[in-house]
């Protein structure tokens, strides 16, 4: 497998666009702690960014949830847009929110390697995946979503509240299709985060669920350029 190399970026603007980003799409935000031989993590979403106080705000995906990291031990953050990764030894914890200090110097991986596609523009035709779950083909159970965005990494599908009892994060599921793309041999990937989020087509205001996942081997920059091909999407 082809892992994208990691570069030093020191640029303010890069580096508050990126967060901006994440916080537009709601992307997710994992946050962990080493406590001697355990990881203790999280993931999260910006709720709030502050050029003024140079502070961002991270709330639990889960809601209700109460963090239970130790104020006495480095942060690390990273996001999903370019996987942005960076720490932080003086974050503000509350019960159910971290204000983190907008980095001077984070890491990122190549844009060429990580970049996503958004593909909820109302011009673009919509495109679907036939997600199996569980970690087998054989009678396992066969699932069609909208796709929201996509990278080499994973990409996030639609979800209707109505499903949201079968799908948790750590499940397993096999990617059968990507548009009219389909796999010799089903990709494995594993479900990261689910929340709601509002679609313009959504009736009687109900949310639907976006749900976010990472293929357990990248894809090739080639098999998504196919995907993209043999749906009719020019990117």
């Amino acid at each position: 497998m082809s892992i994208p190399k990691l570069r030093v970026t020191y640029t303010r603007d890069e580096i508050l666009k990126t967060l901006n980003k994440i916080f537009l799409e709601k992307s997710p935000v994992l946050v962990w702690q080493n406590n001697g031989n355990q990881r203790d993590k999280k993931y999260t979403f910006i709720t709030a960014i502050s050029t003024k106080d140079n502070k961002f705000e991270l709330t639990s995906l889960d809601t209700d949830y109460q963090f239970e990291f130790d104020r006495n031990l480095t942060f690390y953050i990273r996001g999903n847009e370019q996987s942005i990764l960076f720490k932080d030894e003086k974050v503000e914890l509350n019960v159910n929110k971290l204000k983190i200090s907008i980095p001077s110097e984070v890491r990122m991986f190549e844009k060429r390697g990580a970049s996503r596609t958004n593909l909820s523009d109302p011009d673009l035709p919509y495109i679907y995946s036939q997600l199996l779950q569980g970690k087998k083909e054989k009678n396992a159970r066969s699932f069609t979503f909208q796709i929201i965005d996509i990278s080499q990494t994973g990409l996030a599908v639609r979800v209707s509240l109505k499903q949201q009892h079968l799908f948790y994060p750590n499940d397993f599921l096999l990617v059968k299709t990507l548009g009219n793309y389909t796999f010799e041999d089903s990709i494995l990937c594993k479900i990261i985060y689910l929340k709601k989020q509002y679609f313009p087509d959504d009736l009687d205001g109900q949310p639907s669920l976006r749900m976010g996942i990472n293929f357990e081997s990248q894809i090739s920059l080639k098999i998504l350029d196919q995907v993209f091909e043999k749906s009719g999407i020019s990117i």
